[in-house]
């Protein structure tokens, strides 16, 4: 439902969802699929960034780049650490900003992603 009200730009009602449902994950006490809470947190932090709330985005992007080297998984883990570096830049921390956007180059290089590679290659050629 979250992504749907996402997808019509309705990101505040998104944001409200998938906070509800991030707590509802965290009171599982059964093993939950680790992509699961990753797409939840990335779909979150996209959203927040929508909205401009930078700062939260960030939070949301690095307890899914911790969740994705937890599980030792690369879904999602070039997106939201390419959202991390997006959202600095929002704030005008452009000497970290290009760190994140270098890692989520070199992750998606590794993804054989040579699509959103150049997508990066253009961002970091302009910041530069």
């Amino acid at each position: 439902m979250a992504i749907l009200y996402s997808e019509e730009g309705q990101h505040k009602e998104a944001i409200a969802i998938l906070e509800k449902v991030m707590t509802h994950l965290k009171a599982l006490s059964h093993q939950k699929d680790a992509r699961i809470e990753i797409r939840l947190l990335y779909s979150l932090a996209k959203s927040l960034t929508i909205e401009g709330q930078y700062d939260d985005s960030i939070h949301y992007c690095q307890r899914g780049s911790k969740l994705c080297l937890q599980a030792e998984s690369f879904y999602l883990f070039g997106e939201v650490t390419f959202q991390h570096g997006y959202n600095l830049l929002q704030l005008n921390r452009k000497e970290e900003a290009l760190v994140y956007l270098y890692r989520a180059r070199n992750i998606f290089q590794l993804q054989n992603n040579v699509n959103f590679v150049s997508y990066i290659d253009e961002e970091i050629r302009y910041l530069d």
